[in-house]
């Protein structure tokens, strides 16, 4: 891996990573084997499909698992060794993966500003009040339950946005059906891959179907369609919605409570609080 670091601004930074085809080549072979070991296909026992086999119908999956480990991996490394401490979330460039080259890309991102203060241990600090509000406690009582939360298939509503939903997916070039996936899971939101093509609006196309409707629209193909033959093109995508799933968060109830460990809500609530109160006064001690 080579990277570069350039200033950008007082507190901003451009990271330009180079990382070696070897590498690329190497995670791509260890994911491919992790395919072929676990996947089941039709008319092989499971871990016994042939590789090219396995490559043609899973190689875009598994060229974006490579893709994500790689940067990720990488990028983490860099902050490490550079001891980066970065603010809010980094912006990517885009990131074209090809087998047999490079992978190349940027990273902008804001970095905490240096300075150095003299005198400044013994100092006292003024305590802020360590007072929760009933808005901090409704937020810490709904992440909660965000966590227990439950994926419940939907029978009589509509897609929105956050769903998942189970569809059978076909592509069409010139009127000619040149993919068909049956049962495939997405992710109901924008810039979701699918037949690994970047669907940027995909949350909008699938506002309010049901179980049972289709939903087509036209697509360019990515570089990583399956069929190199019509990488590029302009496509139809149909995609038949069979099942939506959503994220039911449970009622904040005396039984949401009690499955937590607690005697009723009150006490829930007032445990809540107590750590709220915690969290507000940590760090406002003399340094």
């Amino acid at each position: 891996m080579n990277v570069t670091i350039e200033e950008a601004g007082p507190c901003k930074k451009v990271l330009k990573f180079e990382i070696s085809k070897e590498t690329i080549e190497s995670e791509f072979e260890k994911k491919t084997v992790e395919v072929c070991d676990t996947v089941e296909l039709p008319g092989f026992r499971k871990g016994r499909a042939p590789r090219k086999l396995v490559e043609k119908r899973f190689g875009p999956q598994i060229k974006d698992e490579v893709k994500q480990s790689v940067v990720s991996g990488c990028y983490q490394k860099t902050l490490d060794e550079h001891k980066l401490n970065p603010v809010g979330d980094p912006k990517f460039g885009e990131i074209a993966l090809e087998m047999g080259k490079p992978l190349t890309f940027d990273v902008t991102l804001e970095v905490w500003p240096s300075f150095e203060v003299n005198q400044y241990k013994g100092l006292p600090l003024k305590k802020k009040p360590a007072e929760v509000t009933e808005d901090d406690l409704q937020k810490a009582l709904r992440d909660m339950a965000i966590r227990k939360a439950q994926l419940t298939v939907v029978k009589d509503g509509k897609v929105q946005k956050g769903d998942q939903v189970i569809c059978d997916c076909t592509v069409e070039v010139d009127g000619n059906a040149v993919l068909k996936d049956e049962d495939i899971e997405i992710p109901v939101a924008d810039g979701v891959a699918v037949a690994a093509t970047i669907i940027p609006d995909l949350a909008r196309k699938l506002d309010g179907s049901i179980s049972g409707e289709e939903r087509e629209f036209n697509i360019k193909l990515s570089q990583d369609f399956v069929n190199e033959e019509y990488r590029g093109k302009e496509a139809k995508l149909e995609l038949m919605v069979k099942e939506i799933k959503r994220l039911i968060l449970p009622d904040i109830n005396e039984d949401f409570a009690k499955t937590l460990g607690f005697q009723s809500l009150e006490d829930l609530k007032s445990q809540m609080k107590k750590r709220i109160e915690i969290d507000k006064r940590d760090g406002s001690k003399t340094i």
